[in-house]
């Protein structure tokens, strides 16, 4: 009895081999009225993905870093409060805005504390006056909708407490409040200024204009 030999399994080429075959194909020159069998639809699809160009990928733009936020202002210290009440202790410097135009105060009021704080001075008294008119105090020349002659009475006293805990002052100022009566009361400030080895690093711009 005779047994069939055993049939040999056709294998199926993977997209690889296949792309392979094509490329050593189109490498070999047909005989004279013979022609290449035409590729089927996968094999042109493959063709075609394999001459698609890439496009590069847009990157990812890089935002820069935020800037930290300005510390918290910090009351007085009850203990030294009580002993500024009770004349135990004074200020170590002060300056008398009280007079001065609005940006000629600023630049002064930043000077000081500054210096007072290269110093390694930690508490010192701002005077703003009580807003009494006198001596001009607030006007600006034309700048601000008044002439040189024109008073607004309490300018520096409500400023002063914007500019302190402004972005520019802050690196500087730890708190401030109002100063007891053997101080000035409601027309002084006593501000306590930070060390100069834990002064936050901040980015600051000064605004175009700035009273």
């Amino acid at each position: 009895m005779k047994h069939d030999p055993p049939r040999r399994r056709t294998r199926i080429l993977s997209e690889a081999e296949i792309e392979l075959w094509h490329q050593v194909a189109r490498t070999v020159v047909p005989r004279e009225g013979a022609s290449l069998p035409a590729l089927t639809i996968k094999q042109q699809n493959l063709e075609a993905e394999a001459i698609k160009p890439v496009l590069p990928q847009a990157a990812t733009p890089v935002l820069p870093p935020r800037a930290p936020a300005p510390p918290a202002l910090a009351p007085l210290d009850p203990k030294m409060r009580q002993k500024l009440a009770r004349g135990r202790l004074t200020p170590e410097r002060s300056i008398d805005l009280h007079g001065m135009f609005q940006q000629q105060a600023f630049v002064a009021l930043q000077n000081f504390l500054v210096k007072a704080q290269r110093e390694g001075i930690r508490l010192v008294l701002v005077v703003t006056g009580k807003g009494d008119g006198n001596k001009g105090e607030g006007k600006e020349a034309g700048r601000f909708g008044f002439s040189d002659s024109a008073r607004e009475p309490g300018v520096l006293r409500r400023n002063v407490p914007l500019w302190l805990g402004g972005v520019e002052l802050r690196p500087i100022v730890i708190g401030f409040e109002e100063a007891g009566r053997l101080h000035g009361g409601g027309g002084a400030l006593y501000v306590r200024l930070r060390r100069v080895d834990r002064v936050p690093i901040m980015t600051t711009s000064r605004k175009k204009g700035a009273k």
